[in-house]
C-alpha cells in the first residue's frame, strides 16, 4: 500500500485525510452515522503543520503496532477507542486499526515527568511549567517530584500549539470532563513510565489525546489517536541518562533537529514548501522507529 495515496479499500470508504493518517468508515454505513472507523497510519512526516515530500519507511507500521501494544498493557487504565487489527484489508495490514469513532477534543494533554524540551525552556524563563510555579534550582532533564499535566490547545495549520488556562480548558472539553482527563493523563503516564523503566527506558514526557464517544452511545472521555509512540513521547536510555544535560533521545528527535537546523534551510512561517529529507536522516529515523518498538515490546516489527 502506498501511504501517499488514498486507495479504495474493500469494505471501507474514505472519510478524510489527516497530515499523517487516512480515515475510513464501513462501506455499509453512512459517513455521518458510522460509529466505527479504520485509521491508517501513513509514512508521511509533518512539522509545523506541513507535510514533507519525503516519507519515512516503516513509520506508519511502527506507530500502529506500538500503539496497539501499549493499549494491551494499559487497556484496564482508561476507556480507549481501539477495537481490532484482525479484520483490516490486506493492503492496510500492519498499519491500520479499527476503532470506535470519537469526536476528538481540540487538546493535547502533555504530561512531563522530567524537565525537558518546552518545559525546560519555560522553567528557565519563568520558573513555571504550563504556568504552574516550580521549585527553584531544578536542572535540565531532572526528574520532577510529581508528573506535571500541561494542556495545550491545538491550533490552525502552521502555527504553534498554545498553552491554555483552566477556564479555557473547561470551555474546550466541558467543565465536567476536565478532572477526568487530568486523572487519566497522569495515571497513563505513571503506568507507562514504570513499564518503560522495566525495559531500560525512561519516559521523559508524552502527550495524550481524548475524544467523546457520546454521539455513538459511549463515554464522554475516551483515549484516542496514537499512544506513547516516538512521535508523541520523549524516550531516553536509562543506563546513560544524566541530570543537567540534554541526553541522547531514543525517539525521532534526530529528524526534528534536522528540520530546525541550518542544513534544512526551511522557513515554515513564510509558508515555504518543505524540502526533501536527506537519505541519511530518513534511514536513521526509520531505524529509530524499529529500535524503540523492539526495545519496548521485545517483538519484531512486522510490515
Amino acid at each position: 500500500m502506498s501511504s501517499s495515496d488514498t486507495p479504495a479499500l474493500r469494505g471501507w470508504r474514505h472519510l478524510f485525510s489527516g497530515k499523517e493518517r487516512e480515515v475510513y468508515y464501513p462501506a455499509g454505513q453512512s459517513a455521518h452515522d458510522s460509529d466505527t472507523v479504520m485509521i491508517v497510519a501513513t509514512d508521511r512526516f509533518s512539522a509545523y503543520g506541513q507535510v514533507f515530500p519525503t516519507e519515512i519507511p516503516g513509520k506508519g507500521v511502527a506507530l500502529t503496532q506500538l500503539t496497539t501494544w501499549w493499549l494491551e498493557q494499559l487497556g484496564d487504565a482508561v476507556p480507549n477507542h481501539f477495537l481490532s487489527t484482525s479484520s483490516v484489508p490486506e493492503m492496510a495490514a500492519g498499519r491500520a486499526m479499527i476503532c470506535r469513532r470519537l469526536d476528538m477534543y481540540p487538546l493535547e494533554c502533555h504530561v512531563s515527568g522530567y524537565l525537558a524540551g518546552e518545559a525546560w525552556r519555560e522553567y528557565q524563563a519563568k520558573g513555571t511549567i504550563g504556568g504552574a510555579r516550580m521549585p527553584e534550582g531544578l536542572q535540565q532533564e531532572q526528574k520532577l517530584a510529581e508528573p506535571v499535566f500541561n494542556p495545550v490547545a491545538k491550533t490552525q495549520m502552521g502555527r504553534h500549539d498554545t498553552n491554555v488556562s483552566w477556564e479555557a480548558l473547561q470551555s474546550l472539553v466541558g467543565s465536567g470532563r476536565v478532572d477526568q482527563i487530568i486523572e487519566y493523563s497522569l495515571d497513563l503516564y505513571q503506568r507507562a513510565a514504570k513499564i518503560a523503566w522495566d525495559r531500560g527506558i525512561i519516559l521523559g514526557s508524552t502527550k495524550f489525546e481524548f475524544g467523546s464517544a457520546l454521539p455513538y452511545g459511549g463515554e464522554a472521555v475516551v483515549l484516542g489517536d496514537e499512544v506513547l509512540t516516538p512521535d508523541s513521547s520523549r524516550f531516553w536510555n536509562a543506563d546513560s541518562y544524566e541530570v543537567g544535560k540534554r541526553n541522547p533521545r531514543l525517539d525521532t528527535q534526530i529528524l526534528r533537529d534536522w528540520v530546525d537546523s541550518d542544513a534544512c534551510q526551511w522557513e515554515p512561517y513564510k509558508r515555504q514548501v518543505p524540502p526533501q529529507i536527506p537519505a541519511d536522516v530518513v534511514k536513521q529515523t526509520s531505524d529509530r522507529y524499529q529500535e524503540i518498538y523492539e526495545t519496548l515490546t521485545g517483538r519484531t516489527l512486522n510490515e
